[in-house]
């Protein structure tokens, strides 16, 4: 009977091993034939070494954007015949030179020291990204803007042409029909780069230009009269983020420059780009004064540019209470305070409240452009900082800077 067992047992096992090529969930041994198999995955063998299958390439490696400035024609015809593209080339008045953007060729492990190397006196670096500093927040009465003094400014009728780079702005909403606004263009480029990238959205820079200039009862601006020039810097990534790089960066800055303007706001913050501070230089030695948000990326982040570059004036957010805006970044660098948190301003059609180092800029920023009127540019920095409410401990501190922007005196005396 044993034996009869035995025997049964061993054409069972056969008989399954027939079966199983054919058995839902089997992997088929026959060429030609489809077997589908359940997603669930609590039934997995132990087998997770995948040796049947073929190696995977290691992905390659991202080639580096960079910009840089100083190349000669030679040099620029050399760096393409070895493997490096043109992605883009402007001329640049600011720094009265092009401005090239460029990909490197794919395996280099440092391609900003490789062109620097082989364009010796060319200013490089990696074409960097911006991003705006703005955040979610509960209403706050325009009254906000009482805190650095600003309803004795309604004296202050003159204000010098102030340059905005930013996302687009919707010169239809309701807040800036009337004002003085006007889109400029950045100039084009030669280059292989797609010409067209996606276009910002209109939700950042409408709301800090209507800081600025807004119009109506419920979204009055700092300085209503003023012109304001807006260049949209700004495009969308493939996640569909607002993002502006160093290339657009000092193409914006010329272009504001070529058209007049005395001050610039910059509500973004990003890394230190050596081609970025060159065209910041070049603005300041033309007596432009430059604004910048300190950025969002909180107390513990590392400087962020352009707030940090020597000739930016660095802008924290403080609520109502004077209290620091939790996220805003933290440093020498900082050089003001102003009100951020909770401001309204336009959005879709209608008002909202909003946060962050973007929205405190433009309230510094329409204080210098009524400064200017009546100061020389070198002085205006100095200027804000004797004035300022100080916050926090004695003197300049990381926080807060200088302290709280105020405005009366100068007002009173225009």
């Amino acid at each position: 009977m044993s034996v009869l067992l035995h025997s049964m047992a061993r054409l069972g096992l056969v008989m399954a091993l027939c079966l199983a090529p054919f058995l839902p969930g089997a992997e088929s041994s026959l060429p030609g034939v489809t077997v589908w198999a359940d997603d669930d995955d609590e039934g997995d063998d132990d087998d997770d070494d995948d040796d049947d299958r073929p190696a995977q390439r290691p992905r390659p490696q991202p080639r580096v954007e960079l910009v840089a400035s100083g190349l000669t024609a030679a040099q620029l015809s050399t760096l393409q015949r070895g493997g490096w593209r043109l992605l883009g080339q402007r001329a640049n008045g600011l720094l009265t030179q092009p401005v090239v953007w460029l990909l490197a060729p794919a395996g280099l492990s440092d391609p900003v020291g490789r062109l620097r190397q082989l364009a010796p006196g060319a200013t490089v670096d990696r074409n960097h990204r911006y991003r705006s500093n703005q955040g979610r927040a509960a209403p706050a009465p325009p009254a906000h803007f009482s805190q650095v003094g600003w309803s004795a400014t309604r004296r202050c009728t003159q204000a010098v042409p102030i340059g905005l780079i930013d996302t687009r702005v919707d010169l239809a909403h309701p807040a800036l029909r009337g004002a003085q606004v006007q889109a400029v263009a950045l100039p084009a480029a030669s280059g292989s780069a797609p010409s067209a990238r996606r276009p910002s959205t209109a939700a950042h820079g409408t709301a800090v230009a209507s800081l600025l200039v807004g119009q109506t009862p419920e979204l009055p601006g700092l300085l209503p009269r003023s012109r304001l020039l807006v260049v949209d810097a700004f495009h969308r990534d493939a996640q569909g983020q607002e993002r502006l790089d160093a290339w657009d960066l000092v193409a914006a800055l010329d272009t504001l420059a070529q058209r007049g303007a005395r001050v610039i706001n910059m509500s973004f913050a990003g890394e230190h780009n050596a081609v970025v501070a060159q065209a910041l230089a070049a603005v300041h030695a033309r007596q432009i004064v430059t604004v910048a948000a300190v950025g969002n990326r909180g107390p513990g982040a590392a400087p962020q540019f352009p707030a940090a570059f020597p000739q930016v004036i660095g802008v924290t957010a403080v609520d109502a209470g004077n209290r620091i805006y939790p996220r805003a970044g933290r440093g020498a660098h900082v050089d003001l305070a102003a009100p951020g948190v909770g401001l309204q301003t336009a959005a879709s059609g209608r008002a909202r409240a909003r946060s962050g180092t973007s929205f405190a800029a433009p309230v510094v920023t329409a204080a210098v452009a009524t400064l200017l009127t009546h100061t020389p540019p070198a002085s205006v920095a100095q200027a804000l900082a004797t004035q300022a409410s100080d916050l926090g401990p004695p003197g300049h501190d990381r926080t807060f800077g200088h302290g709280l922007l105020q405005v009366q005196r100068w007002c009173a005396v225009h």
